[in-house]
């Protein structure tokens, strides 16, 4: 005995073109993150700026970079928490800060933890996009949650001869 086949309900032009379109925006939504990581690091205690997390920003890209540090004196006790936001542009040349770094809220910076965070063009390499730390003289473990929202620049198109 054969068993019916399942067919699928009919389906109209216009509410599978609809439906098409949403998972199309869905999937450019979710290809414009590019990318979310964590690094940790601890200062020397030395009130310098250190590198706790640079890559390198492709061609033709804008980024909006968030990053959350956290930070605590290695000896234990107190520490804070600081949030910033920048977007950085690179065409063919060199990465280009849009703008001033936003603080996002206030800082929680008991004890004095830090001196200074930033998210910066790359010191030694401007093709780079950075995260520092500068912490206030004292020993510091600091995490640092890095996340990058990209958009592609496209190019027009050139006009016809």
């Amino acid at each position: 005995m054969d068993l019916p086949v399942p067919q699928p309900a009919p389906v109209e032009g216009r509410s599978s073109e609809r439906e098409v379109m949403r998972v199309l925006a869905l999937l450019v939504s979710a290809a414009n993150i590019s990318g979310r990581t964590v690094r940790c690091v601890e200062t020397a205690g030395t009130a310098s700026f250190t590198e706790i997390w640079s890559t390198v920003m492709a061609r033709d890209k804008v980024w909006l970079v968030e990053a959350v540090f956290v930070g605590r004196p290695s000896a234990g006790g107190a520490g804070g928490t600081f949030v910033r936001r920048a977007t950085f542009w690179r065409g063919s040349g060199v990465v280009t800060q849009q703008g001033t770094t936003q603080t996002v809220g206030s800082d929680e910076n008991a004890l004095g933890v830090a001196s200074g965070v930033e998210l910066a063009v790359g010191s030694s390499d401007t093709t780079k996009v950075q995260a520092r730390v500068k912490d206030a003289g004292v020993t510091t473990d600091w995490t640092v949650r890095i996340e990058v929202q990209e958009a592609a620049y496209v190019k027009p198109p050139s006009a016809p001869a």
